[in-house]
């Protein structure tokens, strides 16, 4: 089994990353911080750059030949989802309400992350009642 490695750098760099899924295991040093993730898990990644933010919903999925190299991932992921600016904040508060929710929260299929991400795109604050809706087709009350 394949496993993906996040490289969160600990000094001063171009950018900083935060990374927020189910981790295996945290190995840190002096000059970073690892997470592996198992295959198939969901991760969200925030990237923050000296002039704007980005966030991604990924999958690592070592059969995927088509993945996307990201900055500080050693091998190529799916991206389900990309937002950035004012949305990066909103997703970040959707992470806290699913994990806060359901303790499963990164274990559900992409058309689900999906449809998290229609979610954040829309305008004005975030619909809390469509993520409860969401969670409730998929037995949580």
């Amino acid at each position: 089994m394949e496993f993906l490695k996040v490289h969160i750098p600990t000094e001063k760099q171009f950018y900083s990353l935060y990374s927020e899924g189910c981790y295996t295991s945290k190995k840190s040093d002096d000059n970073e911080t690892i997470l592996t993730y198992c295959q198939n898990e969901v991760l969200f990644l925030y990237y923050t750059y000296p002039s704007h933010r980005r966030a991604y919903i990924v999958r690592f999925d070592s059969d995927n030949k088509n993945g996307i190299m990201l900055p500080s991932l050693d091998q190529p992921v799916k991206i389900i989802s990309r937002c950035h600016a004012s949305k990066v904040d909103k997703l970040k508060k959707t992470a806290g309400f699913l994990k806060e929710y359901c303790p499963n929260a990164f274990a559900f299929s992409d058309s689900f992350y999906v449809r998290i991400h229609f979610i954040i795109q829309q305008k004005g604050k975030i619909n809390y009642e469509a993520i409860r809706v969401l969670l409730e087709e998929l037995g949580y009350k």
